[in-house]
Order: structure tokens, then C-alpha cells, then sequence
């Protein structure tokens, strides 16, 4: 059977379970799990040339949770690397976001967007960490969720994150940032690069 090759698809589990072409780039997770040292990855590529698939392939892998989701993987280079990669196998909580839609004509809608994106971030993880977390920390996490929150909690939100999820998990978390310069790019030309790289350089701090 001839397999669709898809277009616009950036999700790595709607590619496998529509069955579409897929060209198996999973060895971005042998050689990720390989590399010991270091803390940051930057994967810098050409428009349209596959990163969003790229690093939501990252995220079914590495991400914990209760459904087993190894059907994606098992035929691919992964799936057939042994099992010391297997080992780490929805082993991570993993803080996902995509920044795209903070390119805006000015800060203000920047920001907004950026608001947004942060508060769908904490959402995804509300399950997990709900009743774990000291008092002044679920304060600090509820604020993100109820729009009370001021700037300096937004600027430190993923800081704040990451170390919530460690604390509850037990292990660090994986994170995972697409388009995070989309909104520094449109600051740059739209005229509000000071104020948004005050805010972005804050917040991937």
C-alpha cells in the first residue's frame, strides 16, 4: 500500500497512527540520550524543514505518563536500539511549549500571547503536581492558572516549573521549546526588542 506523505502534520504520534510517510528520524533520540554532557540542545534548521515533528517526537518518547505509547516507536531505529534507550522510555516529565503565536505587531500582544502560552504550560502538568506542592508554591502555581499572577511570576514560570515537577517526580524534567525566538524576531522588527528580550531573557533563564 502507498502511504500519503503529509503536509502541514507536526505531530510525530498523528504521522504514525494515520499512517502517513514517515522518513525515521528517531536516531535525534539515540544521539540525545548519548550525550552526557550537556544541558542545552539547540537545533537550529531551515523553515519547513521538520523541527516542530522533530521535537514532538522528543516529547512522546521521553514524556511520563500512564498510557504506554511505545506502538509509535517499535518498528523505527529507537524502537530497535536496545534497551538501554528503552530505559528511558516515558521516563521524564516533560515541559512542552511552543512560543509561535507571540509574533505580534507590539509588546502588548506579545506579552498576552506569552501569558497564554504559560498558562496552557502549567495546565498540562495541574494533574500531577495538585496536593504535592508546599503551600506557597501551590499559591504561586494556582496564580499562573487564575490570571492573578504578576510579571515576576510569569518571568520566572518555567524556573518555578521545572523545579515543582523535580521535586514531585523525583527526576529532572525534559524541556522543550519550539519557536522560541518568534517572538524576539518580531520584536526586532515591529520595534520592541528591548522589552521582549527583557521579558524572554527572564523567562528562559
Amino acid at each position: 500500500m502507498i502511504r500519503q506523505i503529509p503536509t502541514s502534520v507536526e505531530d510525530f504520534r498523528d504521522i504514525r497512527e494515520m499512517d502517513y510517510e514517515y522518513v525515521d528520524k528517531t536516531h535525534l533520540v539515540t544521539e540525545i540520550i548519548d550525550r552526557r554532557n550537556y544541558k542545552v540542545i539547540l537545533l537550529p534548521r531551515p523553515r519547513r524543514f521538520g523541527k516542530t515533528l522533530n521535537m514532538t517526537t522528543l516529547k512522546w518518547f521521553f514524556e511520563k505518563r500512564e498510557e504506554n505509547v511505545w506502538h509509535l516507536f517499535e518498528d523505527l531505529h529507537v524502537g530497535r536500539a536496545g534497551e538501554e534507550y528503552r530505559a528511558h522510555f516515558q521516563k521524564y516529565p516533560v515541559v512542552f511549549i511552543s512560543l509561535k503565536e507571540t509574533k505580534a505587531l507590539n509588546f502588548d500582544d506579545c506579552l498576552r500571547e506569552a501569558h497564554r502560552l504559560i498558562r496552557d504550560m502549567y495546565a498540562r502538568h495541574e494533574s500531577s503536581l495538585a496536593g504535592r506542592l508546599e503551600s506557597w508554591e501551590e499559591a504561586e502555581f494556582r496564580a499562573i492558572l487564575n490570571k492573578t499572577a504578576d510579571s515576576s511570576l510569569y518571568r520566572r514560570a518555567l524556573k518555578n516549573l521545572t523545579r515543582f515537577l523535580h521535586q514531585v517526580h523525583g527526576v529532572r524534567p525534559i524541556v522543550i521549546i519550539d519557536e522560541y525566538d518568534a517572538g524576539i524576531h518580531a520584536a526586532y522588527t515591529h520595534d520592541f526588542y528591548k522589552d521582549a528580550i527583557d521579558f524572554f531573557g527572564s523567562f528562559f533563564l
